[in-house]
């Protein structure tokens, strides 16, 4: 019933559907986002980062050593998961080329700051095998998103 609408208002199909079209040339491209839009998520997670760094003292695990392997390895994911919204940010920039390692380092970077943050906050001390753990984070992110990229090319080579 579509194509009676447009012959009453004058329109004539003269070859395959847009519907049609559009999956012979598969789908269309992604909209760019804006700047803000990208970045968003990230600064997002870093004030969550900045946040949780200004308490003066943190939960504590009922065993030492498994209080160090979760705040440590909360460290690694922390750090590992905003090196990926970085890369989700710098994809759409014209720093694609260089994405990965613009990432991980602006993770690093940032970890160096929060380290900093917390030598004014009463409670909490920078730590440089902290900053050591975060960049572990960032790059191992990295490295399972170069991972998932290969495998995503050819998964069963």
């Amino acid at each position: 019933m579509g194509n009676r609408g447009d012959a009453a208002q004058g329109h004539r199909q003269t070859g395959p559907s847009k519907a049609v079209q559009q999956d012979a040339e598969g789908p269309p491209p992604p909209r760019p986002t804006s700047p803000l839009l990208r970045w968003l998520p990230a600064l997002a997670w870093m004030g969550l980062i900045f946040a949780l760094s200004a308490q003066p003292d943190l939960p504590h695990a009922p065993r030492p050593w498994l209080d160090t392997l979760l705040k440590k390895g909360g460290h690694a994911v922390a750090y590992g998961v905003l090196a990926w919204l970085y890369l989700r940010a710098l994809r759409g920039s014209s720093a694609r080329d260089q994405a990965r390692p613009m990432a991980a380092l602006l993770a690093v970077a940032y970890a160096l700051t929060d380290e900093l943050h917390q030598a004014f906050v009463p409670g909490r001390h920078p730590s440089p095998v902290d900053v050591l753990i975060d960049g572990a984070g960032a790059l191992l992110a990295m490295a399972l998103e170069q991972w998932r990229t290969w495998q995503a090319v050819a998964p069963f080579q």
